[in-house]
């Protein structure tokens, strides 16, 4: 038997890898039964790690119950526990059990994008301090140019998944509480300081970061709202260390 029919054996519940085996059928049948439910635990306990904030909302039998039926079919590729789960968003949204928690498939998705981001190269971005000294030697606002890392993405849900991330986040201001699942939210994700990070936005942000993140000048990214307040998202967003530079052209 190769490797790859022991993994189909050991984690579709049937016992063809045990034929051949010496020793008593059952005691055989008993140890790889042990040996199996604690690679389906490991595994499990992986998923739940990743998609922390989905197992909150679900809660931990519900959520154990799904990554079994997931891990039976998604099998890892790879021996880093800590990146598995590339399939589970996907899977979340066929899973006819999790269609009662309509949101629940792209909160997945936040939290894959997030261990994304993490596992993906850094690029320096400019602290509050430097970027403030960096825009205060930009002699003409039109020549300003803002660049953003090429890791940094944006994203628009249906529901307010974002707020519903950060809302179990500690110390995090976002209520659960006070927020309107209903509303189509955008996030921005970004990595910083090691880790993946994401950051919701109005429709003003986010149409503004979009056009940076697609090359547009400073100008032409800036929306034609009169709701868009420039000063304080520009404050914001170098608070949120989002500026891999500012220059100008």
């Amino acid at each position: 038997m190769n490797q790859s029919d022991f993994v189909i054996s050991l984690l579709n519940n049937h016992d063809t890898a045990l034929s051949g085996l010496a020793g008593s059928t059952e005691e055989n049948k008993a140890r790889f039964n042990v040996y199996r439910n604690n690679v389906f635990s490991s595994l499990i306990d992986a998923l739940g790690d990743i998609f922390s904030v989905s197992k909150q909302l679900v809660g931990e039998d519900f959520f154990r119950a799904m990554a079994r039926v997931y891990i039976a079919d998604n099998p890892p590729q790879s021996p880093i526990l800590s990146q598995y789960g590339d399939r589970f968003p996907e899977f979340i949204e066929a899973f006819e059990p999790a269609k009662s928690v309509s949101y629940l498939a792209e909160l997945a998705y936040v939290e894959r994008n997030l261990l994304t981001l993490t596992h993906s190269a850094e690029s320096p971005t400019l602290t509050l301090d430097e970027a403030r000294h960096r825009l205060s030697q930009i002699q003409d606002p039109a020549k300003l140019v803002l660049v953003l890392p090429k890791t940094t993405f944006l994203c628009q849900y249906r529901y307010a998944v974002g707020s519903i991330w950060w809302a179990h986040q500690p110390k995090s201001l976002f209520k659960l509480a006070s927020i309107d699942i209903e509303m189509p939210e955008y996030v921005l994700f970004a990595k910083a300081h090691l880790y993946g990070q994401c950051f919701v936005l109005n429709a003003d942000e986010a149409y503004f970061l979009n056009a940076l993140i697609e090359g547009k000048g400073f100008e032409d990214a800036i929306p034609n709202s009169e709701s868009f307040d420039l000063g304080g998202s520009l404050a914001k967003f170098m608070e949120w260390q989002l500026f891999e530079a500012i220059d100008e052209r």
